[in-house]
């Protein structure tokens, strides 16, 4: 099917066996549909769109394209239709989708679907990681000698920039308000045994190690320059500090409990909810400022690989998180309703005893 094509609803309406909250599966295609990841915002500024990927077709090389779907599950309408679309992002004001074919930077309008190039990288053969922050829009970078980097350019187009060479890069990650920009370089091993998280400024200066090193996975909170993410065994918990933070002291212990696996924050940043694994208790709710916690939904799913990861994603307003599943046995996009109930005994401490709740 082309670009503009409107596949109407592919929704499921089911209710969660544990908790009772109102879930909606958005595709139903038997191909691998994912969301964007949980690093990103997945949906528009009014809470009432999300973008993700899917495959239409079934095959090896079947092409992953650009989405949209109205939260209800309705106007399930392509956005792209062309080989090698990737490193896909939603521009700051929700209006279009943005997203790489090689080494170019393209725009996609949410509403006309008219496509645009922002920016084309000469030197590099490969852009990926779109990430918004701001007036700009930054990405992973491969050149043909084997090196990688961070490159930027204006989120209006032009102004193609490369920032810093890098050994191996991966999670290009810019805090909305446009002040930080974070990444990790997978070639320098960390005291940690793993890969090194650095911070910088959007235009290559004060780069430096983040304070935390033992993250497993992490996001930006809202519109602030502070960052949350999970820590890897044996800490099980999920932590937060500033980018001006220069040490694992400064930081702040949110939760302690199962292993949180990858987390994301309401904009307030009053609310984290996080998958889990080894064992899988499905998504967690946490109220932050108290650090109970209790089960939003169960994923349903094998956590097997990476499109099977439920990378759960709050929408704008706190009310829905976005996430994926196989349950059904292909990889599919779901939107589970945040009840009013949960929320409010998280915030009082008056969860029912069928909840298992820790204190910082």
């Amino acid at each position: 099917m082309a670009k503009g094509t409107n596949y109407g609803t592919e929704s499921v309406q089911m209710m969660d066996p544990q908790t009772g909250a109102e879930i909606l599966q958005l595709t139903n295609n038997p191909t691998v549909s994912s969301n964007l990841y949980f690093e990103n915002v997945n949906f528009t500024q009014d809470s009432k769109t999300v973008l993700f990927t899917s495959k239409r077709n079934a095959g090896r090389d079947a092409p992953s394209d650009l989405y949209r779907c109205d939260v209800n599950g309705r106007n399930l309408i392509q956005l792209t239709d062309r080989d090698g679309v990737g490193g896909a992002c939603l521009s700051y004001d929700g209006t279009h989708a943005l997203f790489t074919v090689r080494n170019e930077v393209w725009a996609v309008d949410m509403s006309t679907y008219e496509e645009h190039m922002l920016a084309k990288f000469d030197d590099a053969v490969g852009v990926g990681n779109l990430s918004v922050g701001g007036e700009w829009i930054f990405g992973g970078s491969r050149y043909s000698d084997g090196t990688t980097g961070v490159v930027r350019c204006n989120a209006s187009g032009g102004g193609e920039t490369k920032l810093r060479t890098v050994g191996s890069i991966s999670h290009v990650n810019a805090s909305r308000s446009g002040n930080w920009l974070a990444w990790i370089d997978t070639s320098i091993v960390n005291e940690y045994d793993t890969q090194t998280w650095f911070v910088m400024r959007p235009d290559g200066s004060d780069n430096h190690r983040w304070a935390i090193q033992n993250w497993a996975h992490s996001a930006w909170i809202g519109e602030t320059d502070r960052m949350q993410g999970t820590l890897l065994p044996p800490a099980h918990g999920i932590a937060a500090c500033s980018a001006e933070d220069t040490s694992e002291d400064q930081a702040q212990r949110i939760v302690s409990g199962p292993y949180f696996w990858h987390s994301s924050a309401s904009m307030d940043g009053n609310w984290v909810v996080s998958d889990t694994n080894w064992p899988d208790i499905g998504l967690q709710l946490v109220h932050v400022p108290s650090g109970r916690f209790a089960t939003l939904c169960l994923s349903g799913g094998t956590n097997s690989n990476h499109p099977n990861h439920p990378h759960p994603a709050f929408s704008p307003d706190g009310t829905k998180v976005l996430y994926n599943s196989d349950r059904t046995g292909v990889p599919q996009v779901y939107i589970v309703v945040v009840p009013d109930w949960l929320r409010d005994e998280l915030e009082t401490g008056t969860l029912l005893a069928r909840y298992k709740v820790a204190r910082r």
